[in-house]
């Protein structure tokens, strides 16, 4: 078992060694690498180092840039750097000496030494500032440089996905207001049987395949069976009007428990309610609850 143990140990040691040597030629300034590995084995800290060590053999900060996908990461790899080069200047030879080794420098001279300790002053020099940012934002610098030759306007600003969404239910709300007498017909039978939610989701789907609505515009009714058959709700293809009034039917037909339990909701707001909500919630529902069923069925928003 001994035995065991100690081949096992030995194996990984030699794998340990092996990386960290892969590591170290990775961050070599002389070469050209493509480094893939799965999350969280150290691509970050190599790309760190890598930094790091071509700055310790003499290019300028401002002659390196660093671009990766998320702000995040680039945040995580600017502090890496920084709280490197802020040590390194307190650091006693060997300290400082084992410190470049760990970043790939295998025999560390006195001019590594000497440009480790003053790299922190170069960093927070503003002429020398190390530009690490995301693609994105290194695509944002070059339009803004060039603006005549991209053709856009050198003052533009990158639209937060937010409102990238509100801009777009605006312009869908837009559309649908002023869309066919069709067109509102059918948006119409299917706020009886789906929610808003589910309406706004097909129709984003649905502006994602332009083919499949020029297809719409040659084959109308065709294309509205498959649409309510993928809504499942196909019966109101053909016959809108009883598909709804069927729809309103099932609506209304309160259990008696639950109608039981809207009276007490009407006296819960009269009782522990503001005026406010006494005379937008309760007084509605309360009228509605005095109805019969074909009377409900006519007017079924005060209980939705």
């Amino acid at each position: 078992m001994v035995l065991i143990g100690r081949l096992a140990m030995t194996d990984l040691a030699t794998k340990q060694q092996a990386a960290s040597l892969k590591q170290h030629q990775a961050t070599a300034p002389q070469k050209s690498v493509w480094v893939s590995a799965n999350a969280g084995t150290g691509k970050t800290r190599v790309l760190t180092n890598r930094l790091l060590r071509l700055m310790v053999e003499g290019a300028a900060p401002s002659e390196i840039l660093a671009l990766t996908y998320t702000r995040a990461a680039a945040a995580e790899m600017r502090g890496r750097v920084y709280g490197a080069a802020q040590a390194w200047p307190y650091s006693d030879q060997q300290e400082l000496g084992d410190a470049l080794k760990a970043i790939g420098i295998a025999s560390p001279t006195q001019a590594h030494l000497t440009r480790a300790r003053t790299l922190f002053a170069q960093l927070v020099d503003a002429a020398a500032v190390l530009r690490i940012g995301t693609i994105h934002s290194f695509c944002q610098s070059v339009l803004r440089r060039f603006p005549f030759e991209a053709r856009v306007n050198p003052y533009f600003r990158v639209m937060e996905e937010a409102q990238a969404s509100l801009l777009q239910n605006q312009a869908m709300l837009a559309v649908m207001q002023d869309s066919s007498p069709q067109t509102a017909e059918s948006l119409h039978h299917l706020a009886v049987v789906h929610d808003e939610g589910q309406i706004t989701k097909l129709l984003h789907t649905l502006a994602q395949y332009p083919r499949l609505l020029a297809l719409a515009a040659k084959h109308p009714t065709e294309m509205k069976r498959i649409l309510f058959a993928g809504l499942d709700c196909e019966a109101a293809a053909d016959h809108p009007t009883a598909a709804i009034a069927h729809s309103k039917a099932e609506l209304v037909a309160l259990p008696k428990a639950d109608e039981a339990r809207l009276h007490h909701l009407v006296a819960a707001w009269h009782e522990y309610g503001s005026p406010s909500e006494g005379a937008k919630k309760a007084k509605p529902l309360a009228d509605w609850l005095q109805k019969d069923q074909t009377a409900r069925q006519a007017d079924p928003l005060p209980y939705v």
